[in-house]
């Protein structure tokens, strides 16, 4: 019998933040929106120089080097790089040209392809995450929040305008598309947000009457959270939680008598990046990085850096999560800035961004798995450096590369299955499986160290929340532990001993899934566990993922469900799939499910659209699926592996 089970630790920027200087321009004038980019090969900034109002640089990790120049006619606020596509949008205060589109020919020139007269100053341009649509953020008027449709080659088409009756400052696509924040200039409504219906149509959902004005905003990467920067002496940078309808107030920093121009955020979102702005002291401390804990709710002073300006406009952190570009607002030969670059000391995040929340992986290639024909249960990846793959006769390989070599190494658990692995923040891999086996490594290259947590049968699964770690096991044991090291204490399930197959933490929530669909959610590991109505009726449950929204639920005879709230209900719904569903995630927009028959199934919306994707398994059944870095990994009975790209 196969026994299928898994919970994957959600990957982190990393423990800290290191902000180091790299290299800086002055070109005799004030840089505003900078934007990287998808290649992060080159930095795109709009500027108040004479004559030289966009500008893009090339970039090679330790050199800006200016490529091209373009004479717009007048100040450039904001600019924005097509998320797929190779098109530059710019939007300023230029004559009867204030929002422009330009291509880009890859390597050093821009041209104006598409230009649009709003009659008044632009002030941002945001392109929708699909890259069908274009948000332009204006000055009053009649409409200050206008949404173009984009042709993909050369024509911005007006689908839908917002009268705020004041002038929107910026805007910020939430990373779904679903949701639109602007900033604006009244100051009752100064951060607000909008739902968008992908076609034309936006509502507002909620806005914030601060008192006082706000410059810009930036999602976190589960879109359960907006950061925002204002020009409030007294609440500097506000973090709002937004839970689809409405923003409440979670945490705040003062700056004191400053105001911050912008916010940005890390790619896995743990991290917020502050730009400050004052006219009292040039040689202070101008970019910030505070840590975010989504649990905790709070913001964490963790770094930051003097820079020689009047203050900083607008930093945006690069698609890799390496670097931060900064424009500087007051330039001089004593204090130079147009464009500053300081990398950031955070984990690279090497998912090809300019193809995240757009597209699903669609292509598999089969890979050789050095398992030759032995079954492989499970597969993770730490965020960083390592894959790990696990199977039967206790192998496990590992890879930097999923589509090039993996390496066996030794497991520790001799000739045992090894059904489950996974990483937790702490820097242990876990890996466990049958006779009760359980080891830890901090190299997974190295040595793993069996341990004895206090199992009686197989042990089918693991999670960490940053202070505990829970695993699961087929006699309905569920174990504790801070240090997976050291001691686990048993704890009370719920499900008798029905076997657990699944453990998942997210949204200050535990649960976990199991036989005769049983499930069960708490809020302390340690304390009681409530046992919940799954929608499987006795069907067994093997897999659980979350996507900052939805919470889907999977298993036999094809089974899948969704839930906003594990501790109310789960909502069936009908898939084309047929055999039990033994792995399924989500990663960077989108859902693959794995299962029966070498079932390899994608949707960007878990509610509908499962498409079948040949994944070359044949009838081999697919026992996991784990997507981070770029690529996608399915594991399968019989050695096989397969990679996947996002949008590919």
């Amino acid at each position: 019998m196969i026994i299928k089970a898994s919970g994957k630790y959600p990957k982190s920027d990393g423990a800290s933040s290191d902000l180091t200087a790299v290299d800086t321009d002055n070109q005799g004038g004030a840089g505003y929106v900078s934007s990287w980019h998808r290649s992060d090969e080159f930095i795109a900034i709009a500027t108040g120089v004479a004559s030289e109002q966009v500008m893009v640089y090339s970039f090679d990790g330790s050199t800006l080097t200016q490529v091209e120049t373009i004479n717009a006619g007048a100040t450039c606020y904001g600019c924005d790089w097509h998320p797929k596509q190779e098109f530059l949008a710019v939007a300023g205060a230029v004559g009867s040209s204030q929002v422009i589109i330009y291509s880009w020919n890859g390597t050093d020139t821009l041209a104006s392809v598409e230009t649009v007269n709003v009659g008044v100053t632009c002030y941002d341009v945001r392109w929708h995450p699909s890259g069908n649509f274009l948000a332009v953020s204006a000055a009053s008027g009649t409409k200050e929040v206008i949404i173009y449709s984009w042709n993909g080659s050369d024509t911005l088409t007006e689908v839908e305008t917002v009268n705020l009756g004041n002038y929107a400052r910026a805007s910020a696509w939430s990373n779904d598309g679903n949701y639109l924040a602007v900033t604006s200039g009244d100051t009752t409504k100064a951060l607000l947000v909008y739902s968008w219906n992908n076609i034309d149509t936006l509502t507002e959902e909620d806005s914030i009457n601060l008192g006082s004005t706000g410059y810009n905003c930036s999602w976190s990467k589960d879109d359960g959270f907006i950061f925002y920067g204002t020009s409030d002496d007294t609440r500097t940078v506000i973090a709002y939680s937004f839970d689809g309808s409405s923003l409440t107030e979670e945490d705040y920093i003062t700056y004191g008598a400053t105001y911050t121009s912008a916010v940005a955020t890390s790619r896995y979102g743990s991290y917020v990046f502050s730009g400050k702005q004052s006219t009292s002291n040039a040689s202070e401390k101008w970019i910030y990085t505070y840590k975010w804990d989504s649990v905790a709710k709070t913001l964490t002073e963790d770094s930051s850096i003097t820079y020689n300006s009047y203050g900083v406009i607008f930093p945006a952190a690069s698609n890799k999560n390496k670097y931060l570009s900064c424009g500087g607002n007051y330039v001089s030969a004593t204090y130079p800035g147009t464009l500053r670059v300081d990398s950031t000391g955070l984990r690279p995040y090497r998912a090809p961004h300019y193809l995240s929340k757009i597209y699903e992986p669609i292509t598999w290639t089969q890979r050789t798995s050095s398992f030759s024909t032995s079954n492989i249960f499970g597969v993770v990846n730490d965020g960083s450096t390592y894959w790990v793959a696990v199977g039967a006769s206790g192998k496990l390989a590992t890879a930097t590369d999923p589509t090039g070599t993996w390496t066996q190494r030794t497991s520790s658990f001799s000739s045992t299955d090894i059904y489950f692995t996974t990483y937790g923040s702490d820097g242990y891999y876990v890996a466990m499986g049958a006779s009760s086996k359980f080891a830890t490594a901090t190299d997974p290259t190295s040595t793993w160290t069996q341990r004895t947590p206090g199992f009686s049968s197989y042990i089918t699964g693991a999670y960490y929340d940053g202070t505990y770690w829970v695993a699961i096991g087929d006699a309905g044991e569920l174990y504790t532990a801070t240090d997976p090291t050291g001691t686990w204490t048993s704890r009370t399930s719920t499900f008798g001993s029905d076997p657990i197959q699944y453990v998942l933490y997210a949204n200050s929530l535990w649960v976990i899934v199991g036989n005769n669909g049983k499930m069960a959610t708490a809020t302390d590991p340690t304390g009681t566990w409530t046992s919940r109505t799954s929608s499987f009726g006795t069907d067994r449950i093997t897999c659980l993922g979350y996507d900052g929204t939805y919470w889907v639920a999977a298993g036999a005879s094809g089974k899948i469900a969704y839930s906003t709230d594990p501790t109310s209900s789960f909502t069936q719904i009908t898939t084309p799939q047929t055999g039990e569903i033994w792995g399924v995630s989500y990663y960077d927009g989108s859902w693959v499910s794995v299962g029966d028959s070498g079932e390899v199934y994608s949707t960007r919306d878990p509610r509908s659209g499962w498409t079948s994707r040949a994944g070359g398994f044949s009838t081999s059944s697919a026992q996991d699926v784990y997507g981070d870095n770029g690529y996608w990994v399915a594991v399968s009975v019989g050695g096989k592996l397969a990679t996947a790209e996002n949008g590919v």
